[in-house]
């Protein structure tokens, strides 16, 4: 009896210190709305086509701009060289279309018109 008192103890112990923590409802909420008021801005442009990148957009920042390599192809109304755009993006960690050595791979969504 003894040997069976000592598992049943520590199984015990081990199924109630493993809980999955709940994310509220309220915090999901308040990070969509961070995210969707925090747009990006950027101009496309098609300077870097002769070198394999099809279209690109340039993130102004007062450093250094940011080049964006789009995962997706732009939708016609928003692929035309010097339009500003307002947009969402997540960098992906893939490689770079071949030839195209400028810029950084990434996800846009919420795009439009500035």
């Amino acid at each position: 009896m003894k040997h069976l008192i000592v598992p049943f103890i520590v199984l015990a112990v081990f199924f109630t210190s493993c809980k999955a923590k709940e994310i509220s409802t309220q915090q999901t909420d308040n990070s969509l709305q961070i995210n969707k008021t925090a747009l990006s801005s950027g101009k496309v442009s098609h300077k870097y086509r002769e070198t394999g990148c099809k279209t690109v957009i340039i993130v102004s920042s007062t450093d250094e701009p940011l080049v964006l390599i789009p995962s997706q192809d732009l939708q016609d109304k928003f692929d035309k060289d010097g339009l500003e755009i307002r947009f969402n993006y997540r960098p992906l960690r893939i490689k770079n279309p071949a030839g195209c050595s400028v810029g950084i791979p990434a996800e846009l969504s919420d795009i439009s018109i500035k």
